[in-house]
């Protein structure tokens, strides 16, 4: 049986998959600060890690790596996104003797994340866990009889942020790329079923992981972490769009109905067209975070004063070898669905 559990993060994701043998990988970690859930060394204690995933260079999404990295069992591998991590490590490292364009740069960067990379990839490097850089043309990667495709981001794309990042680090007013677009796809395959992970996946990463998704032969998956919170940027969802290039809707089940679990961000996520299409193919479950409440013009569906309230703290479902998935923690979207 492959177990999956999200976790209510604040303004981030905890995902902890457990496979058959009992093993775990975590994908991306962010302290809760709510406390609504165990500590993350609580959750991963004398378990086998097969990995850590942070699907891409936000702190929101591996704050929490860094304990498990540090006092937690050790891990076989770090999965990642992040290209061109040496050129990055030096320049967040050594900005200050640096004149103040590199500084700015590396603060508008968000020093705050980059020094939780640096606690990542330094541990282990201390500790000599393999890291591997995870882009879609790596080849899918058996755990306990349970594949896992990796569909974004595209060679292209890491090529393209590394150079973008290496240019702009010496201009007058450098912007860097969006860590976003780095983003991570999985693709969970057991049981004849697929759980399909999207990280913060933009439109333009499906464009390609969608064929991607399709050409592996993969079915239609039956349960759906959705992308960015809900966001509108992660969904082509207008006629202009959907019609010609593919989303994340294109590859779940709508028979049987898959399942979709939204970690809502604030305020504007999830956005409310993206809200309405996922609960007409899905049934619709969510970790309403809402900390961040200070955005008075919403698009989304959280009111401002009352962003803060939780839908779930967690989320819990299993998926058997005759492909059964049962959700075992939680219960539907309530309170998304009375701001309909």
């Amino acid at each position: 049986m492959l177990k999956i559990d999200f976790y209510e993060s604040g303004i981030g994701e905890t995902t902890i998959i457990t496979f058959p043998n009992g093993g775990v990988g975590v994908i991306d970690a962010h302290p809760s600060p709510t406390n609504s859930r165990a500590e993350i060394l609580q959750l991963v204690a004398d378990r086998e890690i097969h990995f850590l995933c942070l699907t891409h260079p936000h702190a929101d999404h591996g704050r929490d790596l860094v304990p498990i990295l540090k006092n937690g069992p050790k891990p076989k591998v770090i999965w990642h996104t992040i290209p061109n991590f040496k050129e990055f490590t030096y320049y967040a490292t050594e900005f200050t003797n640096f004149a103040s364009p590199i500084q700015s740069f590396i603060e508008k960067f968000n020093m705050e994340w980059a020094n939780c990379f640096l606690d990542i990839f330094g541990t282990a490097k201390e500790k000599q866990i393999l890291r591997r850089q995870l882009r879609a043309d790596v080849q899918p990667e058996v755990v306990d009889g349970v594949t896992i495709h990796f569909l974004s981001p595209e060679e292209q794309v890491s090529t393209e942020f590394a150079e973008k990042y290496a240019k702009e680090i010496q201009a007058a007013e450098p912007k860097g790329g969006d860590p976003n677009r780095l983003s991570a796809v999985l693709a969970l395959h057991y049981a004849g079923r697929v759980i399909l992970l999207g990280g913060d996946a933009l439109k333009k990463n499906w464009y390609d992981a969608v064929p991607r998704y399709r050409n592996a032969g993969l079915p239609k998956a039956i349960l759906l972490k959705v992308p960015h919170h809900g966001a509108k940027n992660a969904c082509a969802i207008t006629k202009k769009f959907s019609k010609r290039w593919p989303s994340y809707l294109d590859i779940v089940s709508t028979d049987p109905k898959a399942t979709a679990v939204i970690f809502a961000g604030d305020v504007d996520h999830p956005n409310a067209q993206v809200y309405e299409k996922l609960e007409k193919a899905m049934t619709v479950t969510c970790l309403a975070n809402g900390l961040k409440s200070e955005t008075l013009n919403t698009t989304g569906l959280l009111k401002p004063d009352e962003a803060s309230q939780l839908c779930h703290s967690h989320l819990g479902f299993t998926l058997d070898t005759n492909g059964v998935v049962t959700q075992t923690v939680g219960g539907s979207c309530h309170n998304c669905k009375l701001k309909v």
